[in-house]
């Protein structure tokens, strides 16, 4: 399915400037989408909803879709933070066959409001078409920018099956955008990362002026889906010179140097090499560095980093010209410290997901990726002060198998407890002594984090039965969907598409029943990756549908072709929903 432009119809906004008064039209605004001309075709009634940030509805219509122009008038108040979405339904049906969403949409009087989607089949994935020389890649790092486009930076260009895994080779320096709102690609001119990275991790730091920091990454790495000795092996040399990170600048769209920010290169060096590690932002706009290094030696040490506004005095005439040449200047600047070291050494790619905020400072639960059997989850809590780091606290988990490469994905739902905090931890590969085998077993854990209580449930459901893949909690609450990976057996086929239903575990659980039945596949002919992919990158895009990049061809085992970017919108998505 190839996304294409397709202006479909305008969209008349009435604004209402009072409560109580009949809205005024004095606004207007479009509707573009970019769709499959296949979609369009069967579409033959739209709903337009727009709802307010609580979730209420602040307007709505239903028109029926005929060629040409289609004029649809919503009585909309002016303000920030609505949610627009349109669903399509095809001829005599109620259930709906496509859906577009954009959040963050602002209604103001005496202009226009336009608002561009990728209008999407439920339950089926759009390709992207125009990807211009782009290569496909592995292990891509891809960040949301806040606002619908997406940075993918990195990855492994080149693959080759070697003793029963994958050789990973050939990282890449360059970076490209994805409009999620228009489903185009911008390749970024005269602009790349200091290094070639692949397996790094990148993070969005909200700060006045937004940057993005990408952490780590090897140049050359091997994966082995289906265990055994090693499930990642990945040398000294493999990382050498990427004991360092990457700024890039959202703003002016291109990477810094250290210079630009009167700083060296050793400025942006981290205290070991890391790959694939974990990164947790603070309340602060701080950030946590944990994990990543390969050998053991070495990961008893987390790094922390913050930005500071820094002032210093310009001497040179080439920087600064005129009277402010000796006068003060302000720079924004990443200043990293290490941690306190880490009680439960984290070795390799540990999982994190936010807890709570305790008065104001966050608390974030870490698991697996450990060297010790005891330390599988932590509770890490920001620091009450800049001047000190925060602390770990060791919580008995109860889990039989030290886990690595699991996703710790949070859960909620209507009835979720409000004291427990539930996570889904799936996927991934256990260690049994001095071998790995890919994870049989999901678990769902309670963390009562003021009690320091942790409740597990086990699941055989062969959802669990994947690695190098990618999960996300829904924006609605009480779904997870688990997408593309390797299932790590002969002949691999690729791990299944599967959901996962919160409030339907939690009806088993207290009925004594096995949760097995929380987790399900999608209807036939849904969520089938063609060609099923591994070692790709993704991304919970904010209309809730998941972006995957690239990822090894399990087919011919390589990487080779243009680049591979679909976008897969599940057919849990509720589009009459927030």
């Amino acid at each position: 399915m190839m996304m294409k432009r397709l202006g479909l119809f305008v969209l008349a906004l009435a604004f209402s400037c009072e409560a109580g008064h009949e809205p005024e039209n004095r606004g207007y605004g479009t509707i573009s989408f970019a769709a499959d001309s296949s979609v369009i075709a069967e579409i033959q009634r739209l709903d337009v909803i727009v709802k307010r940030e609580d979730g209420s509805v602040a307007g709505s219509t239903s028109i029926a879709v005929t060629q040409g122009l289609n004029v649809a008038k919503v009585a909309v108040p002016i303000g920030d933070g609505y949610v627009v979405t349109v669903v399509g339904y095809r001829a005599n049906e109620s259930t709906p066959y496509a859906y577009g969403r954009r959040r963050g949409i602002r209604v103001g009087l005496g202009g226009s409001t336009d608002v561009q989607m990728v209008l999407l089949k439920l339950g089926g994935f759009a390709r992207a078409s125009a990807v211009g020389d782009l290569a496909n890649r592995a292990f891509p790092t891809v960040v949301d920018l806040g606002d619908g486009r997406v940075l993918v930076a990195g990855g492994f260009k080149e693959a080759r099956a070697v003793g029963g895994g994958y050789e990973l080779s050939g990282a890449s320096v360059e970076a490209f955008v994805f409009d999620s709102n228009t489903g185009e690609v911008v390749q970024l001119a005269g602009t790349t990362m200091r290094l070639p990275r692949g397996a790094a991790s990148g993070v969005l730091v909200g700060i006045d002026e937004p940057k993005v920091m990408i952490f780590g990454g090897a140049k050359k790495m091997t994966i082995y889906p289906s265990g055994g000795d090693k499930l990642v092996y990945v040398s000294d040399d493999d990382t050498k010179d990427l004991d360092s990170f990457e700024v890039f600048d959202v703003k002016t769209m291109r990477f810094l140097e250290p210079g630009e920010l009167k700083q060296t290169d050793d400025d942006w060096k981290m205290s070991s090499s890391r790959v694939l590690p974990l990164v947790l932002v603070m309340a602060d706009k701080s950030l946590v560095v944990l994990g990543g290094p390969t050998v053991e030696t070495k990961d008893k040490d987390g790094d922390f980093i913050e930005w500071k506004q820094e002032e210093f005095v310009v001497a040179s005439a080439e920087e600064v010209t005129g009277a402010d040449r000796n006068e003060p200047q302000k720079v924004l600047r990443p200043v990293r410290r290490e941690l306190p070291e880490i009680p439960f050494a984290y070795h390799f790619a540990p999982s994190g997901a936010r807890l709570q905020s305790v008065q104001g400072r966050f608390r974030y639960l870490v698991f697996g990726g450990t060297t010790n059997g005891q330390g599988i989850l932590e509770l890490y809590t920001e620091a009450s002060s800049k001047d000190v780091s925060g602390s770990f606290e060791g919580l008995k988990s109860g889990m039989p198998k030290m886990p690595y490469l699991m996703s710790l994905l949070p859960l909620t739902g209507v009835e979720v407890k409000a004291d427990e905090y539930l996570f889904l931890a799936v996927g991934g590969a256990f260690k049994e002594g001095n071998s790995f085998k890919r994870a049989d077993k999901a678990y769902v854990i309670g963390v009562v984090p003021d009690k320091k209580v942790v409740h597990l449930k086990e699941s055989s459901s062969e959802c669990a039965k994947r690695v190098f893949y990618s999960a996300f909690p829904s924006f609605i609450a009480g779904k997870v969907v688990m997408v593309g990976g390797f299932r790590g057996e002969a002949g691999d086929p690729g791990a299944l598409t599967c959901f996962f239903d919160v409030n339907k575990f939690i009806d088993l659980a207290k009925q004594g029943q096995s949760i097995d039945g929380a987790f399900f596949e999608p209807p036939a002919g849904e969520g089938i990756v063609d060609p099923p992919r591994g070692a790709h990158g993704a991304l919970r895009l904010d209309n809730d549908a998941v972006l995957l990049i690239g990822g090894v061809n399990l087919r011919d085992n390589s990487l080779t072709g243009p680049l591979t970017l679909e976008i897969y919108a599940p057919s849990t998505i509720d589009p009459q929903g927030r």
